[in-house]
């Protein structure tokens, strides 16, 4: 009995102790950009800031390292774009990859309007095939009032994957797709598109 007693109390006295915690690994900023995703008519200069000591960004839609160019000025863009940055600080993780997609349009097609909804898709020069999903940034833009215009407000301005799909119609001039969109992760990502469920 007293064996028991003796093993209880020291239990009791450990349960009480104070546990050290793990130290809380330091993350750095994530950058911020000047200018919001979207659609925008002809070139574009978007500038970087952030309070790390360095921010990583690539123009290809590859994630940042630390072994990518550093800002260090605005980036003209003069294409369709997907910026990707992210920070870097000695001793810090690095930051979370934000990004944002940059469609550039010709000025020519500033005035352009339809009565339909428009869809953009940009492959950045990939094949697109039955073989595999290629990836595309997406933009969507609703009607208002019966018309839809490059300067209208967005009902989709994100990712997502391509295909063309069908059997015999892939023979066809003109093909059949499927499109699905995706998160910043290239997770499936729902989502409500020109007023229909997700």
């Amino acid at each position: 009995n007293c064996r028991w007693l003796i093993l209880l109390a020291c239990w009791a006295g450990m349960a009480g102790a104070a546990v050290p915690s793990a130290p809380v690994a330091r993350v750095a900023a994530a950058p911020v950009f000047s200018v919001p995703g979207g659609v925008h008519v002809g070139n574009l200069t978007v500038g970087l800031s952030g309070k790390a000591s360095v921010i990583g960004y690539t123009l290809d839609g590859s994630e940042p390292t630390s072994a990518s160019p550093a800002y260090r000025e605005p980036l003209r863009l003069t294409e369709t774009t997907l910026l990707k940055a992210k920070g870097f600080d000695a001793g810090s993780t690095p930051s979370p990859t934000v990004l944002q997609s940059y469609t550039l349009v010709d000025p020519a097609l500033a005035g352009f309007s339809s009565s339909l909804p428009i869809v953009i898709l940009n492959t950045f020069k990939e094949p697109v095939n039955a073989e595999q999903k290629t990836p595309v940034s997406a933009v969507i833009i609703p009607t208002v009032n019966g018309r839809a215009t490059l300067s209208s407000r967005l009902d989709y301005n994100g990712r997502g994957t391509i295909e063309t799909r069908g059997r015999s119609s892939l023979d066809y001039p003109k093909k059949s797709f499927n499109f699905r969109t995706k998160d910043d992760g290239g997770a499936p990502l729902k989502t409500p598109l020109l007023g229909l469920p997700k």
